[in-house]
């Protein structure tokens, strides 16, 4: 018998299905605090997602600590249905199953002439396949044996998902070498891959919905949160723990994949905590409006600026799934929700070393001049922390713009252009120009 899970993750109702020989007798890391307890049938009040909260008789399912509540649909917005790999072939589900295997033979290099992309995890390797309306993610090991095939269709919530099973020990030792049935051991999927596929398949059936995972740091300070892009390696988890340490007031929502989400009947961009936190382990069912959102690059000096709309979009682009950006109609809707995110929130370029005044600098930029309860920590030098100087006196502090061009290229926009949508013109301009955007600032999609 399936054991049903019910969570909320980024105000959509997501139910897992575990349909194995041995039922769901493992916990996904990062998962519990996202268990809403009041709908799923199957939680026993035994602690598993004792961080949420729920309201009963209200018409809400779940509150994330009261920051942003939803109500939940009466049916289910994604619907993940895991049984074993032997179960999935006897019963496949896809027409063009025999053409998407012939076409994963073929040389990687036609891989984009036969919509089939593949790409590597930290333990195997990814194939993700489409024909028509339908979908497939197959991961390997890395040996090259098949560990997780995923089905897909557009405008279906239903997500089955195939796994080869592994011999867990109870206490959580695993052995993919083991056969057979042995004693004090059960026969569940590999985690890391069932975790990712579950990654996969979440943002498949949130991206039409103006919704997305985003490889980001988030930072919650004064009831907003501030967004941290950057490629991998360039500093986004020593930047918040440098907000962390020196900012008063400040936690941290997500170090890896939270959720970028616009909410349309309140036009407004909200970014939630999902179970996928990377090494941060930073798992909160928590969702804040976004401030402004960063991207970040080493530099031998800390300076920072207001982008507009061409050089943010090429900002935001490359953080969102890569594999779905080679996908058409995925890459529309993730183009409309960054066309949405450019209406309503600033994104900035951090240049900056590795040192509490670089976040100094950008948290004056977004929030304005701290107090001194704001701050934990003050840097030393007089350039990172200026009082309101004369005009004459800008030049001596490089992070500023010299206050000359001012009138040209203010380092504040003025406010009427905030909320400015973008142009159709604009829009042109961003298609035309994105790739040689994204070579200039060393991002791939």
């Amino acid at each position: 018998m399936g054991t049903d899970q019910i969570y909320e993750i980024a105000g959509f109702k997501v139910k897992i299905v575990w349909d194995l020989p041995d039922g769901q007798k493992f916990e996904l890391p990062g998962f519990a605090p996202f268990l809403s307890k009041i709908l799923s049938g199957s939680v026993d009040g035994t602690g598993v997602g004792s961080e949420v909260g729920s309201e009963v008789g209200s018409g809400v399912a779940f509150r994330n600590d009261a920051h942003k509540v939803l109500p939940l649909n009466e049916t289910e917005d994604v619907r993940f249905e895991i049984v074993s790999l032997e179960e999935m072939q006897r019963t496949p589900v896809a027409k063009y199953e025999q053409d998407i295997e012939q076409d994963m033979e073929q040389d990687m290099e036609n891989d984009m002439e036969k919509d089939v992309w593949g790409f590597d995890i930290d333990n195997g390797r990814c194939v993700l396949s489409k024909q028509d309306n339908f979908y497939w993610l197959r991961i390997f090991d890395t040996k090259g044996i098949l560990s997780l095939q995923m089905e897909m269709e557009r405008g279906h919530p239903g997500i089955r998902t195939g796994c080869r099973l592994i011999h867990m020990k109870r206490v959580g030792t695993v052995d993919k070498n083991l056969s057979g049935s042995i004693a004090g051991t059960v026969m569940v999927p590999d985690p890391d891959h069932l975790r990712f596929a579950l990654w996969m398949g979440m943002a498949f059936a949130v991206i039409p919905g103006m919704a997305a995972p985003v490889h980001a740091s988030v930072i919650i300070h004064q009831g907003q949160a501030v967004v941290f892009l950057g490629e991998s390696g360039t500093g986004k988890s020593t930047h918040t723990r440098l907000w962390l340490h020196n900012i008063s007031g400040c936690s941290l929502l997500n170090d890896d994949s939270p959720i970028l989400r616009f909410h349309q009947p309140e036009k407004a961009i909200y970014i939630y905590g999902s179970p996928w936190s990377g090494k941060g382990r930073a798992y909160h069912a928590e969702g804040y409006p976004v401030a402004a959102i960063v991207r970040l690059e080493q530099a031998p000096a800390n300076k920072t600026h207001r982008l507009h709309i061409i050089k943010a979009f090429a900002a935001l682009y490359p953080s969102f799934p890569p594999a779905y950006l080679r996908d058409e109609w995925l890459q529309e809707a993730i183009c409309a929700l960054i066309s949405e995110v450019l209406k309503r929130v600033p994104v900035f370029r951090l240049e900056c070393l590795p040192d509490v005044s670089a976040a100094i600098l950008i948290h004056k930029k977004i929030f304005g001049e701290p107090t001194e309860e704001a701050l934990q920590e003050l840097p030393q030098e007089p350039t990172e922390e200026p009082t309101k100087e004369p005009p004459q006196e800008a030049p001596q502090e490089p992070t500023e713009d010299p206050p000359q061009e001012a009138p040209q290229e203010p380092t504040e926009d003025p406010p009427q252009e905030a909320p400015q949508d973008p142009t159709e013109e604009a829009k042109q301009k961003i298609r035309e120009n994105l790739p040689g955007i994204l070579k200039q600032d060393k991002n791939e999609a």
